[in-house]
C-alpha cells in the first residue's frame, strides 16, 4: 500500500522544495515563437528546472493555447539540456498520444523516440501516421510477433518513450530502474480517470516510498472530465480527475492579492491561437476570468466575416432558434430532433454548394457536435445520403482537444424546463471553443435559456445580433417574395415600413419544417400593401407570389413558396399554375430517411 508521505506529497501537497541542483537559465528555443509567449517560456523553464518538485507541476492549457506544443518544446529542451535523463510521456487516449509523438518528432531525432502501442491496436495500423508508426513497436510487431517482455526491455534503449496511461501500467513488471525516468508527463490529464493517471506515477515515478521523477500534469480543469459509464460512480469521486483534484488545493490557487498563480507550481497559458475573437470572448469571460488573448492569424479566423448568411456580418456566430420535437427510438434512452437535424443540414448544403465569401471548402473543414448518440446517427444518415461522408459528426467528448474551421451544433433539447446533461458548464465550454472561423448553434432558445450558462450564451448572441429567430417570433402577416431576392441573404432585421424609404424585406424560403430568412432593400410600400390582403395566396402588382403564414398553437402551417416569373403578367391562370407548383413541390419534397434500429 502507498505510504502516507507519498500520498501527501503528490495529492495533498501544501509546499514544495524544487530541485535545488538545477538552475538552467539559458534556453535556445526550437520554435522561435516561444520567445514572444511569456507563459509558454515560463512553463518550459520551470518544468525543465523541476521547480515544483516533489509536488506535480500543472500546465493549465485552455482551448487553443498551444498546450501540446508547449509540452513538446519542454521535452525537447530536457533532451538537449539534460542529456543523461529520460522522459516518459503518456495520455489517456491513443489519438492524443499520437499527436504529442508527432510534435516531439519535429524536435527530437527518431532514433531516440519510442512510441509503444498495445498489441490490440495493430488492427488499426492504417490509421496511424507514418512518422509515428516508424518509431513504434507496431512496425516490427507485425512481422516478428515480439512479446510483451521484449517490448518493455526496449523501453530502456530510448530517451523519450510515449504511450497511453494503461500501457504505462504494464511497465511495473519491466524491472525499470528507480531513476530511469526523471520526468513523467501526463497530457490531457483532466480527461483521464484518476486511477489511470496514478498508474505511471506510482508504478514508475515512486520507488521505496520515495518520489523519483518530476511529474507534469497538462490539461484544463475547466473542460470535460473523465467519461464514467456507470451512473452510480458519476456521483462519487471517480468522476474527478487527478488534475481537477490537485488544482483545487491551495498550493495551486491564485494569490488573492495579486490574482496570479505561483509560477513555480502552475502556469496558465493565455494566448489563444485557434478562434476568432468574437468566438473566444464569451467562454473567456465565463471560464477563464477574461485572461485569454486572441492571437490567431486573421487568415485562419476571419475569412467567414461578411458571409451573407450571418445575421451580423461582422460576427461569425449564429444561434438559429428551432422549435422541434424530441423523439426516441424504441429500446433506446437517447434522443434525436429531426427539425434541428434538417436545419443543420441546410447550413451544410449552403456551405458545400456555395462556399463562404468566395472560399470553397472541403468536407473535412466542417465538424458537427451533438450531445445525443441518436442525433449523431441521424445526422450521419442525412449526410451520407448526400455523399458527405467526410463531414465528421460526434459527441462533445469526441471533439475535446480538437478544432475545425467550421463547427455546427445541434442541442436536441426542446419543449422542456430541463436541458439534461447540457447543464454541465464544462460541456458548454468544450462545445463553444472548437471553431476557428465560424460557429453555428441550432437549438430551442426557450428551452436552453432555462439554464443559466446557456442563458449567458443566448444573451451574448442577442447582444451581437447573432440570433436567427424561428418563424414563431415573427408577427402573423402576409409576406411578399420578390423573385430577384429569392436567393439573396443577409441580416435578420425586421422590415420597418415607411412610404419613402428603402427597408430590408424578410425574404423567406419556406420548405416543410424549415424556414430561412434573408433580406434585401425593397420599397417599403410593397409590404404595406401585402399585409392588408385577406387572401391566402395570390400575386401583387409586381408579380410576387404572396403566401400567408399563420400560427396555430405554436405550429406553423406553411407551404413551399415558388416565386412567380419576374415581369410576367400571370393573371388568374398564373396564380393557378403557381398554386399547382406549390402542391407538386410539397409532394415531391424528399422525405426524411427512416431511422436505423
Amino acid at each position: 500500500m502507498l505510504q502516507q508521505s507519498v500520498i501527501e506529497k503528490v495529492f495533498f501537497a501544501d509546499s514544495y522544495t524544487g530541485n535545488e541542483s538545477l538552475n538552467i537559465c539559458r534556453f535556445e528555443w526550437f520554435r522561435p515563437s516561444v520567445a514572444s509567449n511569456p507563459e509558454q517560456a515560463q512553463a518550459i523553464r520551470n518544468i525543465v528546472n523541476q521547480t515544483s518538485f516533489p509536488a506535480p507541476y500543472v500546465l493549465f492549457g485552455p482551448p487553443g493555447t498551444g498546450k501540446t506544443s508547449t509540452l513538446a518544446e519542454a521535452i525537447g529542451q530536457i533532451y538537449k539540456l539534460r542529456p543523461s535523463v529520460n522522459v516518459l510521456a503518456v495520455a489517456a487516449s491513443n489519438s492524443v498520444t499520437n499527436e504529442l509523438t508527432s510534435r516531439v518528432l519535429e524536435i527530437i531525432p527518431k532514433k531516440d523516440v519510442y512510441r509503444i502501442f498495445a498489441r490490440s491496436y495493430a488492427r488499426k495500423i492504417k490509421y496511424i501516421d507514418r512518422d509515428v508508426l516508424d518509431v513504434s513497436n507496431l512496425r516490427s510487431m507485425i512481422s516478428d510477433k515480439k512479446n510483451k517482455k521484449k517490448v518493455h526491455r526496449d523501453v530502456k534503449s530510448y530517451r523519450v518513450v510515449l504511450c497511453t496511461t494503461s500501457t504505462a501500467a504494464q511497465f511495473v513488471d519491466a524491472n525499470i530502474s528507480r531513476n530511469h525516468f526523471s520526468y513523467i508527463f501526463i497530457d490531457e490529464c483532466g480527461f483521464a480517470k484518476e486511477i489511470s493517471s496514478l498508474a505511471p506515477i506510482m508504478g514508475i515515478g515512486v520507488h521505496d516510498s520515495e518520489i523519483t521523477a518530476s511529474i507534469v500534469l497538462a490539461g484544463d480543469p475547466k473542460q470535460l472530465g473523465p467519461v464514467i459509464l456507470c451512473d452510480y460512480l458519476n456521483e462519487t469521486s471517480h468522476s474527478v480527475s487527478l488534475l481537477e483534484r490537485i488544482t483545487d488545493k491551495e498550493l495551486y490557487a491564485k494569490n488573492p492579492l495579486t490574482g496570479e498563480y505561483d509560477p513555480n507550481v502552475i502556469t496558465q497559458l493565455r494566448n489563444n491561437f485557434r478562434s476568432h475573437p468574437a468566438l473566444l470572448e464569451l467562454p473567456n469571460r465565463m471560464f477563464y476570468a477574461g485572461q485569454l488573448r486572441a492571437k490567431a492569424s486573421p487568415d485562419k479566423t476571419h475569412w467567414a466575416v461578411g458571409w451573407d448568411r450571418l445575421p451580423n456580418r461582422t460576427v461569425p456566430l449564429i444561434f438559429h432558434h428551432v422549435v422541434g420535437e424530441m423523439k426516441q427510438d424504441e429500446n433506446s434512452s437517447s434522443m434525436y430532433n429531426e427539425q434541428e437535424a434538417e436545419q443543420v443540414l441546410s447550413y451544410v448544403e449552403i456551405i458545400m454548394n456555395d462556399g463562404i465569401c468566395g472560399k470553397k471548402l472541403e468536407q473535412t473543414a466542417i465538424g458537427i457536435i451533438t450531445p445525443y448518440a441518436s442525433q449523431v446517427r441521424y445526422l450521419k444518415d442525412l449526410l451520407n445520403m448526400r455523399g458527405w461522408k467526410d463531414i465528421e459528426v460526434g459527441s462533445t467528448e469526441q471533439y475535446q482537444g480538437r478544432e475545425k474551421p467550421i463547427m455546427l451544433m445541434s442541442t436536441v433539447r426542446t419543449g422542456s424546463k430541463s436541458v439534461g446533461f447540457l447543464a454541465d458548464p464544462k460541456r458548454l465550454n468544450v462545445s463553444l471553443t472548437r471553431a476557428q472561423a465560424l460557429m453555428i448553434v441550432v437549438g430551442d432558445l426557450e428551452t436552453l435559456r432555462n439554464n443559466r450558462h446557456w442563458a449567458k450564451f443566448i444573451g451574448y448572441c442577442r447582444q451581437n445580433n447573432a440570433v436567427v429567430p424561428s418563424v414563431l417570433e415573427f408577427p402573423v402577416e402576409t409576406v411578399a417574395l420578390n423573385t430577384e431576392s429569392f436567393n439573396s441573404s443577409g441580416s435578420d432585421m425586421r422590415a420597418e415600413t415607411s412610404n419613402n424609404t428603402k427597408t430590408p424585406e424578410i425574404d423567406y424560403t419556406i420548405l416543410p419544417n424549415q424556414i430561412t430568412a434573408c433580406t434585401r432593400p425593397v420599397e417599403s410600400g410593397d409590404l404595406d400593401a401585402d399585409t392588408e390582403s385577406d387572401s391566402e395566396s395570390g400575386s401583387d402588382s409586381t408579380g410576387n407570389v404572396i403566401v400567408e403564414a399563420e400560427l396555430h398553437n405554436r405550429t406553423v402551417e406553411t407551404t413551399q413558396i415558388v416565386p412567380a416569373v419576374t415581369g410576367q403578367d400571370n393573371g388568374t391562370l398564373g396564380v393557378i399554375l403557381e398554386i399547382a407548383n406549390i402542391i407538386v413541390g410539397y409532394v415531391l419534397w424528399p422525405r426524411r430517411p427512416t431511422r436505423p434500429i
